[in-house]
């Protein structure tokens, strides 16, 4: 197979690439590079150093590789601040076509990769573009849509193979995006598709004309359209099973909380979530929005940390209570298992509390035999204090109880 040229080689003045200029990257969006007289693909983008050249040309063309180990090399190598230029960089070069198709795939998996922890990707529209082109190799759309398909949990299952081995067509087979959306889905009309894009865009909260002009499907295909579909039922995935444990979180906080039905009814979607067995049972608007997933997860924190508080001041009261009581019976407090230095093993102050009620229960106990012991120490102590001898300190509260 024939290797894809090096930008640092004798290609850098390749015909299509002699006469191209970007705009300005930013995290919000990525233009397609427009046509200009005279300007060179090294002159592109100033900030990409012969050095960085080099590392990602190493990568790109490493096909034979394990694509996880690809992207693995390409995040340590490049920190996310960086990776915009980089990236725009690739872009320029798939969108010229200098790539033979086992590359191409390195470097989609480069760009897919390189903000997939980010809550927004700012190159998913040119992802979603490559994955529909007609003109495109099949391999190249199929192993796109995978990527833009998968949940996160998937993707090491997905780039655990080389970009020969999608290249080849054999990998995809069982894998590409539009197989993995269940048959009756794929047998949809054009309109039942559009419908299902409806639907999914309302309960995740996003406009639905809005996201086809974004993703420029002006006049939808049906292809584009599933594609589209095999996105969101992704975001609707993760954030239904997101949006079902916060459910659990709340219902579980409210309770040992006694909360007011006026605070719990501003969560009343949670109540459907907290019902319903899977995303297929939601209808209501914005119900599994981002917006709705921070929302809850910030509620639910925020009740824990209150009941957390709530337990620690009960904790360090009855602390309290239990030092106090130890000084009274002059017992240490390693005789009876308490070091008031020692930290609350995982915050857990609900469970160290109970310790604590034993431990007073003992001590309490423990004080009972101790009653002869202590009030001799107690007068020796007085006696010390006061400089007089134990005898003179006896006589004096026998003369304070008869003058009483």
């Amino acid at each position: 197979m024939a290797a894809a040229a090096s930008p640092d080689d004798g290609h850098r003045d390749h015909p299509a690439a002699a006469n191209i200029v970007t705009t300005p990257t930013t995290a919000a969006s990525v233009t397609t590079p427009t046509a200009a007289a005279g300007v060179s693909r090294q002159d592109l983008i100033p900030e990409l150093q012969r050095g960085d050249r080099r590392d990602l040309w190493t990568l790109i063309v490493a096909t034979d590789r394990p694509m996880l180990d690809v992207v693995a090399d390409f995040v340590a190598r490049f920190p996310l601040e960086r990776r915009h230029t980089i990236v725009a960089f690739l872009c320029t070069i798939l969108e010229e076509k200098l790539l033979d198709l086992a590359a191409r795939l390195n470097a989609f998996a480069i760009i897919h990769q390189s903000f997939a922890l980010e809550p927004e990707h700012p190159y998913i529209s040119i992802l979603l573009n490559a994955s529909c082109k007609v003109e495109s190799h099949r391999a190249e759309c199929g192993f796109i849509q995978l990527l833009l398909t998968s949940d996160y949990e998937d993707y090491n299952e997905v780039l655990k193979l080389s970009a020969i081995d999608y290249s080849k067509g054999s990998s995809l087979q069982s894998l590409i995006a539009l197989e993995l959306l269940p048959r009756e889905k794929l047998e949809m009309s054009r309109d039942e598709a559009l419908s299902r894009l409806k639907h999914l865009c309302r309960i995740l909260g996003l406009d639905c004309n809005k996201m086809l002009k974004e993703f420029g499907c002006k006049d939808p295909t049906k292809r584009r359209v599933l594609t589209l579909i095999g996105l969101l039922e992704g975001s609707v995935t993760i954030n239904f099973n997101k949006l079902k444990k916060s459910a659990e979180d709340l219902f579980y906080e409210w309770k040992l909380a006694n909360t007011p039905f006026q605070k719990m009814a501003k969560f009343y979607w949670m109540v459907v979530i907290h019902d319903s067995k899977s995303s297929d049972e939601i209808f209501g608007y914005d119900f599994l929005s981002n917006a709705a997933v921070d929302k809850a997860e910030k509620e639910a924190n925020s009740l824990k940390d209150a009941r957390i508080r709530r337990q620690k001041n009960r904790y360090l009261a009855k602390e309290k209570k239990l030092i106090k009581l130890l000084e009274e019976t002059h017992l240490n407090g390693t005789e009876v298992g308490f070091n008031s230095a020692e930290e609350v093993e995982g915050g857990d102050y609900r469970e160290a509390k109970r310790k604590l009620k034993k431990i007073i229960e003992n001590v309490k106990s423990l004080s009972k035999e101790r009653k002869e012991m202590v009030m001799r120490v107690e007068i020796l102590k007085r006696a010390v204090s006061l400089k007089y001898t134990p005898e003179q300190i006896c006589m004096r509260e026998q003369k304070r109880l008869l003058t009483d």
